[in-house]
């Protein structure tokens, strides 16, 4: 094949559209027949082929090339669509099973919600009286901020498996990313000082977690007066909270435990960027500059670039031709049960139908991972800089800037309002019920106080007027 690409320009990107066109438009002519024959008897068909059969077989025999050409470059550009599309309803089904199963043991769901919420007060209420610190609500906010912070990533865990199992290339180039954020630390090294003294102390507490810092690492290097209070801590978190109302200069041991792990730790960097930076603007350079790489490849190197070249021609082939070829054979193998085993069981048809699709997904995964493999060739040969790619868009702290990330719940003073509000007539609602005298005496003393403040506002001030000068 490198020979007859090297003589054909062109033949091994044709290549693949025309094998896809070529496997559906032989499964769509098993397809076709399997329809009755009353169906080729009507008008429209009749004259076609009477019309067709005129034409001499070489225009027949060029036309339908041509066509097969086509409707490979259609159905293949169509791929992606169909693959986003089985992924959207697969995601779709999983969403409505979920629900099915939900409402099918909703009692039960309720009550584990319950369950899961009360856990959570006890916690909170073992943790305030352990740390005998602030008041209860401030402890049940940290512990619901924890909860939801962890439910939050397992989702992006999930996500960023779910990418990565979608695009072929995307493992590959978060290394060259992290590759990339590696050098513009190592070339500014008062990044990451500087960075570290601009969290604020919710970023700092989460990216701290993140990075790996430990409540022993801080107890290393905490002042000898304070260690008396870490030994009713056990993590950061309860750190945080001890620390709530304190000074911002309290963090200093802290940031410094934070800085000393990432001057040491390549992976702690890498963590850093994740959970306190947005670098996307950094990702879309990369992906601008990628794009002349393969152009530059193929001048520089060209020896490289036939190895590179012939490995993603030969991944797309195989990942394109899964489902055509999948669908070819499901399709034979109905037509041989029709013919050699139509009055007996449909056994081994269903076993056929699962080895036909076992064979497209085994297809589409080869082709996936030598896709997978040539983008790696690519990005080696940038990242070991066998190829030079002019860098015209050069880095700047602009391109990295913290990423607003909500690091626990926030309260605001009309939330705090209604809370207070709604919690007093509640209250007062309960009291009326159960103590009434109690309750009238209270009514009582709320409106004497009331009238005595109305009363002193509209008394006249005691303050000497100024006195001006009327002539």
């Amino acid at each position: 094949m490198n020979i007859l690409s090297q003589i054909v320009p062109g033949l091994r990107d044709a290549r693949t559209p025309f094998s896809v066109g070529l496997i559906w438009a032989i499964t769509g002519w098993l397809a076709a027949s399997l329809l009755p024959s009353a169906v080729w008897d009507k008008t429209i068909f009749a004259d076609a082929s009477t019309q067709i059969a005129k034409l001499p077989t070489e225009v027949i025999i060029s036309v339908a090339v041509f066509f097969v050409y086509v409707a490979g470059i259609l159905l293949n550009a169509a791929l992606g669509a169909i693959r986003a599309l089985v992924m959207f309803a697969a995601g779709l089904a999983g969403v409505v099973i979920v629900l099915v199963v939900m409402l099918a043991v909703a009692r039960f769901f309720l009550v584990y919600v319950f369950c899961a919420l009360m856990i959570v007060a006890l916690w909170a209420l073992l943790r305030w009286k352990r740390l005998a610190t602030g008041t209860y609500w401030s402890s049940l906010e940290d512990c619901l901020g924890t909860v939801f912070r962890v439910i939050a990533g397992k989702a992006d865990q999930a996500y960023a498996h779910m990418r990565h199992a979608y695009e072929a290339d995307s493992p590959i180039f978060d290394e060259l990313v992290d590759q990339e954020l590696e050098l513009y630390f190592d070339r500014n090294p008062e990044f990451l000082p500087d960075a570290v003294a601009k969290l604020s102390r919710k970023a700092l507490y989460q990216t701290a977690n993140a990075v790996g810092v430990t409540l022993a690492d801080v107890h290393a290097i905490a002042d000898p007066h304070q260690r008396q209070r870490f030994q009713a801590l056990r993590n950061l978190d309860d750190l945080h909270l001890s620390r709530r109302k304190s000074a911002d200069h309290a963090d200093d041991d802290l940031r410094q435990v934070l800085r000393e792990h990432l001057s040491n730790s390549a992976d702690a960097r890498r963590a850093f960027a994740r959970s306190a930076l947005d670098y996307s603007e950094l990702r879309g350079i990369l992906r601008r500059r990628l794009e002349r790489a393969e152009l530059v490849l193929r001048s520089e190197k060209p020896d490289v670039f036939m190895d590179y070249d012939r490995v993603r021609a030969e991944g797309e082939l195989r990942a394109a031709v899964g489902l055509p070829v999948a669908a070819l054979l499901a399709i034979a193998a109905y037509k041989w049960h029709l013919v050699f085993h139509a009055d007996k069981s449909m056994t081994p048809f269903y076993w056929l139908c699962g080895g036909a699709i076992l064979i497209g997904v085994v297809l589409h995964g080869t082709g996936e991972s030598l896709i997978k493999k040539s983008n790696r060739m690519l990005y080696i040969s940038v990242r070991t800089e066998l190829i030079t790619i002019k860098q015209d868009e050069g880095f700047n702290e602009g391109v990295f800037v913290f990423s607003e990330r909500p690091a626990g719940l926030a309260r605001t003073s009309i939330a705090r309002f209604v809370v207070r509000q709604a919690t007093r007539e509640a209250t007062e609602r309960l009291a009326s019920r159960v103590l009434p005298k109690y309750a009238h005496a209270y009514r009582t003393t709320e409106t004497t106080n009331a009238d005595s403040e109305s009363k002193a506002s509209a008394l006249p001030t005691t303050e000497s007027e100024p006195q001006y000068d009327r002539t």
